[in-house]
């Protein structure tokens, strides 16, 4: 059980020896403004929340986005507003905050969240900026990433995963896009990932 923040809803789950990563599990109550503890040492950026027992989206909430929108891993959709998803409240340093909706807080329903935070080399979450140009641009993350996910919050496009395991050597052109079934397949979109960051 996981209680820094007294968590109006019961919260148990595990945090990851390098405090980057967690994984929660708790049962909605439909009310806005429920919270659950999350367990890491500092708010987490990138939140996944997915109903286990019943056929509904996976909602997720990140720091680039905003907490007043969501974005859908099995969607190619744009981030979009939802106070249901997060009640308009980023996470802080104990609590993750959660609205009335259902693919995060359905009454009675059965949820499990993954909870990610930057720490110095382990894990990045953050933003950038496109250029439409071959030479694209370069993304600093202060370590060499061994997994890399990627979505567009303006334009419905695909989330997009690259990793070092099916890539070991440069360039990363092996996708696979987390909102479809479709299989692998090389990308018309290039990582070159370096030893402190990517680019395209």
């Amino acid at each position: 059980s996981i209680t820094a923040g007294s968590p109006s809803l019961a919260t148990t789950g595990i945090v990851a020896d390098a405090d980057h990563f967690a994984v929660l599990s708790y049962t909605g109550n439909a009310t806005p403004g429920a919270t659950i503890a999350h367990g890491l040492s500092a708010a987490p950026e990138l939140i996944m929340h997915k109903e286990r027992d019943n056929a509904n989206g996976w909602i997720v909430g990140s720091t680039p986005v905003g907490f007043t929108k969501m974005l859908r891993l099995d969607q190619p959709d744009v981030a979009g507003p939802d106070a249901a998803a997060f009640n308009d409240v980023a996470p802080n340093s104990t609590l993750i905050t959660l609205g009335n909706g259902n693919g995060t807080n359905r009454s009675g329903g059965k949820l499990i969240c993954y909870a990610f935070r930057s720490v110095a080399g382990v894990c990045k979450v953050g933003s950038y900026v496109g250029n439409l140009d071959d030479n694209g641009p370069y993304i600093s993350t202060g370590f060499k990433p061994a997994w890399i996910m990627i979505k567009s919050t303006t334009t419905a496009r695909a989330w997009v995963v690259f990793d070092t395991s099916r890539d070991p050597i440069n360039l990363s052109d092996h996708r696979l896009d987390p909102n479809s079934s479709a299989v692998e397949f090389n990308a018309a979109l290039d990582l070159d990932i370096l030893s402190d960051g990517f680019k395209f």
